[in-house]
Order: C-alpha cells, then structure tokens, then sequence
C-alpha cells in the first residue's frame, strides 16, 4: 500500500473514532493488525536497541515508519509501545499531551530523554 493511501486512510477515520479508547496493542500483532486493513491511527515511541532517546509519534502505519526512521539513523531502533487511538486527531493530541505533560524528558521536536516514564505515561493515558 502506498505512503499516500495509508496517510489518507488514518485521516479519514470518523469523528466515533475519536472518542474511542485508546489501547496498548502487542508489537507482535502489528502485522495481523496491518494485513486485516486496521482503519485506525496510532502512538508509537520507537527507542534505541541501547541507549536513552526515544521518540513518540504517530502513523496508520508503524511498522514501515520505523523502516523509514531507521534508515536515516545510525543506531539501531525498535518500536517498544504502540497505542491504538482510532483516528489521527486524537493520536495527534495524545502526542502533544506528552509533550506537554512530561517537560522534565521531552527534550525537542518528538524526542524525550526517558523512554521509560514516556511509555508510563502513555500506558497510563491508554487506562484511563
């Protein structure tokens, strides 16, 4: 599926999916979820196999968008935690709530310091 169709396929998400609970998906469904044509939009911190940084984000796609991040780094990545929003307005704000909320890590742009409390709290927003 091309970048386009999957950009336009989180975007079009209806305004239900936006009060939808956000939930913590298993990495290892992914695939599954990708292959059954999974509508919804996603938070994904992706951090350094050894190292400090992690970086939140969001993508109707997250498995290709760590292909993509990890060609244009040269440590190796992995995606730790993916929240399952059901549509893109909410992931956005659910990534700018993180920023906000967790001055102490976020260092800048998509980037904190902490990839452990970032996934704490993101664990968090995703139970309440």
């Amino acid at each position: 599926m091309s970048r386009d169709r999957r950009r336009d396929r989180c975007a079009l998400t209806s305004s239900m999916a936006d009060r939808a609970m956000p939930r913590v998906v298993d990495v290892g469904d992914l695939q599954a979820m990708a292959d059954s044509g999974f509508p919804g939009c996603c938070v994904y911190v992706v951090r350094e196999q050894r190292g400090k940084w992690a970086k939140v984000g969001t993508s109707a796609a997250p498995l290709a968008r760590i292909t993509s991040l990890q060609s244009g780094n040269p440590r190796r990545l992995r995606l730790s935690l993916v929240v399952a929003t059901g549509s893109k307005r909410r992931a956005l704000e659910i990534e700018s709530m993180a920023k906000a909320e967790l001055p102490g890590v976020h260092d800048r742009g998509d980037w904190f310091t902490d990839g452990d409390e970032l996934e704490r709290w993101l664990r968090g927003v995703a139970r309440d």
